[in-house]
């Protein structure tokens, strides 16, 4: 029960926030029709990760973090309802739309360390591989069914910004209604004592598998940021066709969820052997788009990277969640999403810079940095041993 409660919620949130993220991109680009409002509006977007990735922490390891979490859909929600009545203010007003983005994102942020906190607590240990794997089988299906969805309900302008407020903030609703049913079940327990950030920050640093996790997030971050910011821009600006984005998006989501299928088949270990391969052939399919600027490139590529970034983020979720003790977990979510997020609003503004002066350079910035991941393996690889997670 508790289990059906955790992946409902995770879902309609992961549906609400999709078409929400999917609408307000192309919309900031029609709009405003600038690269650099698009990067804008992303490094706010982030930049709310890498303030409540440190808040987090702390909540995640009190005693009442389910409170929180129904309070943070709450919030959320009433946001979607004030803007929604507001939509026409945001015309024309890209600080607005940037304060929008950062509020939504704050409850997004806050409720991450706090879920994959009642996670470790609620699910048996034997299971929380297999819970990950179909949390994010759902996630992954909700981003092949509804980005495309949202992206032609908007391009035949049959529903606009407001349309995916009102949706995105129904969603907060749904969240905070499973969450009080949650309250309810005897299974889900508080944690124990937990231990501050010096003390997370120590474990981290003496483990090579996290201290690798922790690293390798803020380059990968970083660098698909870069992607995040280029891609809405370059189905509407370049290829001069909008659904394609959705299309794109949801390649990803399939790729995604091949990935983590694939994890019966190839098993993860803290090596990251597969995905750091993987990583080096997506760099390749990438640099082919400088050459082959068609959508069959663009969904090669999309699908490919999200398959092997989507191992990677299983095994971290999964290694933390069975290899650390109980008292260091949400801090030490906390503080690997703080290091990881640190790279995103920096990225963002960057890229959205870089974006509006060639979106090829872009491109190999991207693939020369994602293939960085390689050096840092040798690097760190005398501290990490090799064994699987599962």
């Amino acid at each position: 029960m508790v289990e059906k409660a955790l992946l409902s919620s995770k879902t309609i949130s992961t549906a609400g926030t999709l078409f929400f993220n999917a609408v307000i991109d192309l919309w900031v680009v029609q709009i405003f029709g600038s690269a650099r409002i698009l990067g804008n509006t992303m490094a706010f977007t982030t930049l709310a990760a890498a303030i409540c990735s440190f808040i987090g922490g702390y909540l995640a390891d009190s005693s009442f973090r389910l409170r929180v979490l129904i309070m943070i859909n709450a919030v959320s929600s009433l946001v979607c309802g004030i803007a929604f009545l507001e939509q026409k203010q945001l015309i024309g007003k890209p600080l607005t739309v940037y304060l929008l983005v950062f509020l939504l994102n704050i409850g997004s942020y806050l409720s991450s360390p706090l879920f994959k906190t009642i996670t470790s607590i609620s699910v048996e240990k034997t299971r929380i591989v297999a819970f990950n794997r179909s949390i994010t089988f759902a996630s992954q299906l909700c981003t092949v069914l509804i980005p495309p969805a949202a992206t032609w309900l908007f391009a035949k302008k049959i529903i606009g910004l407001e349309g995916a407020l009102l949706l995105n903030g129904l969603s907060f609703v749904l969240c905070a209604l499973l969450m009080v049913g949650l309250r309810k079940a005897d299974s889900v327990k508080t944690a124990g004592n937990s231990n501050g950030y010096l003390g997370t920050i120590k474990l981290i640093k003496n483990s090579g598998p996290l201290l690798f996790m922790a690293l390798s997030g803020f380059i990968l971050n970083f660098f698909l940021s870069g992607i995040n910011v280029w891609l809405p821009y370059f189905t509407t600006k370049i290829l001069h066709n909008a659904s394609v984005y959705g299309v794109a998006i949801s390649c990803q989501a399939v790729g995604g969820i091949i990935g983590a299928l694939s994890i019966k088949k190839i098993k993860l270990d803290t090596s990251l052997r597969v995905e750091r391969l993987g990583l080096v052939i997506s760099c390749g399919l990438i640099m082919v788009l400088l050459f082959a600027v068609s959508a069959p490139a663009l969904i090669l590529a999309m699908f490919f990277l999200a398959a092997i970034i989507t191992r990677y983020n299983i095994a971290l979720q999964s290694l933390i969640q069975t290899h650390v003790e109980q008292k260091y977990i949400g801090k030490t979510f906390s503080t690997t999403y703080l290091i990881a997020n640190l790279a995103l609003p920096i990225a963002s503004f960057l890229f959205g810079h870089l974006l509006a002066f060639s979106w090829k350079w872009l491109l190999v910035v991207v693939a020369l940095g994602l293939s960085s991941m390689n050096l840092l393996w040798i690097i760190l690889k005398n501290r990490i041993s090799i064994k699987n997670i599962e």
